[in-house]
Parts: structure tokens; sequence; C-alpha cells
């Protein structure tokens, strides 16, 4: 009896140790979503985001990407806080900025404004098995800089963790 109350503490302890990773690299698959805009051109566009994402010893993340879209180029920076739901499955949220370059002009009346920034943010669950994990979320972007947008990304991720 005593061994396995022994070899079941050692199971938790290990649980815990592995239910965060440090480093993860990966990709996330993108359907977007017209929230508000009169001049969004992208309504249904599906992309594919190249993440890397950090883990801090407090369950906190940074997640940068970079996507190609079929009339941008994006770059964002997010922060994102973790927590545990229940093993392995973790709940985020998040919130950043980001920038994006048109390969076309956006706007017929303005075609110097190239160039569109703003704030987007991140909501969905992870599930992490060792060295993969999964995601499912959304991502609420809105474009203040330049032009006036506002639209969700639809999110699965997937990457490899270290």
């Amino acid at each position: 009896m005593k061994t396995w109350i022994l070899f079941l503490l050692m199971l938790l302890c290990s649980i815990t140790l592995v239910s965060q990773y440090q480093v993860g690299g990966g990709f996330y698959f993108n359907t977007i979503s017209q929230i508000k805009s009169e001049e969004f051109l992208l309504n249904g566009t599906n992309s594919v985001d190249l993440s890397l994402k950090f883990t801090t010893e407090d369950y906190q993340c940074y997640d940068i990407f970079v996507g190609k879209r079929s009339d941008n180029f994006h770059f964002s920076v997010l922060k994102e806080v973790h927590r545990q739901l229940f093993y392995p499955v973790d709940f985020y949220l998040g919130l950043g900025m980001y920038i994006c370059k048109w390969d076309r002009s956006f706007l017929d009346s303005n075609p110097i404004n190239s160039i569109a920034a703003g704030i987007d943010g991140s909501l969905g669950i992870q599930l992490y098995f060792k060295p993969i994990a999964f995601s499912i979320g959304f991502r609420p972007v809105w474009t203040f800089l330049w032009t006036d947008q506002f639209f969700w990304d639809k999110q699965i991720g997937i990457r490899i963790c270290y």
C-alpha cells in the first residue's frame, strides 16, 4: 500500500512538472471574419501564421507570430496568461499589438498609407501532451492606425514544445 501511495505522489509531481513548457514553435491556421469594417477585403480568407511562444515561471507567455495573407504581411506580439483547467488543458487570455504591411493599397482614396497597426487579443484553450501542444481559440483584432477595422481570427494551433 505504501508503495502505491509513493508511486501516485511521484506521478502527481511529474504531471505538474510537465504541465507547462518553456518554448514552443508551430503554426496557427486561421479563418478571418469581419465584425466592423466598410472596406474589409479578407472576409472568409484562410491563412497560416508562424508562431513562437515563450513561457515564464508564473504561467505567463509571450506569443510572437508572423503571417502572410492574400494582401498583407503582419507581425504580432501578445502577452498571455495561462490557467490550468485540468491536466492537460489550459485556458489562456492575452493582449498585444500588431503591425501589418499591405501589398496593395488598402483604401483607394489614400494609396500612400500601406502600413496599419492596432491591438489584438487572444482567448482559447490549449491541450498539451509532451512535446506537442494543440490550441483552439479566437483572436479579436482592432486596427485603429491609418484605417478602422475590427475583425477576428478563428485559430487552430499546433506547436512543438521544449
